[in-house]
């Protein structure tokens, strides 16, 4: 549940975005008609507001490209870090390869979650947390038990639920 104060925020922000847009959409129709029918729309003060012009359709393009960039590379995006830790606490040359998934958010089976298990299994983990997070509706738990099915690990995989 969102404070008020976050409320708030994201009612200005969705408020201004909404004005950028229905600002984009009044000057391109506005566009079209001068050039489809220059006789009968000829804007006063076009020219004036030509800076006002190219800043809210940079905006909207601004704005088309980062929705463009949520719905078509981000929720394909698999990010891999990997990160040494040497402890004195482990004998000499003791090693555990930890591999760490989160955030999955699975809305079914598709391009990232065919991919994750090869990437799992080149890695070669002595274990597989995933932290969190595996679903973003429950329509979508079958396919996360087919995905966890097909990891392994010798020492185990373990899941801790998140809030979703």
């Amino acid at each position: 549940m969102l404070h008020p104060g976050e409320f708030a925020a994201v009612l200005v922000f969705v408020s201004v975005v909404a004005l950028v847009y229905l600002s984009a959409g009044t000057i391109l129709v506005g566009m079209a008609l001068a050039r489809w029918r220059p006789e009968r729309f000829k804007p006063t003060g076009w020219r004036a507001r030509r800076p006002v012009r190219i800043t809210v359709l940079s905006l909207a393009g601004l704005g088309t490209l980062c929705i463009a960039y949520g719905w078509l590379i981000e929720p394909y995006w698999i990010e891999t870090t990997r990160l040494e830790v040497r402890t004195d606490d482990w004998p000499e040359g003791t090693r555990l390869r930890l591999v760490l998934i989160s955030d999955l958010h699975l809305d079914g089976e598709g391009p990232r979650e065919r991919a994750l298990p090869g990437l799992l299994e080149a890695a070669q983990p002595d274990a597989i947390v995933i932290a969190g997070d595996f679903l973003n509706t429950l329509d979508a738990a079958e396919a996360l038990r087919r995905l966890a099915g097909r990891f392994h690990a010798p020492k185990g995989v373990y899941g801790v639920m998140g809030n979703w």
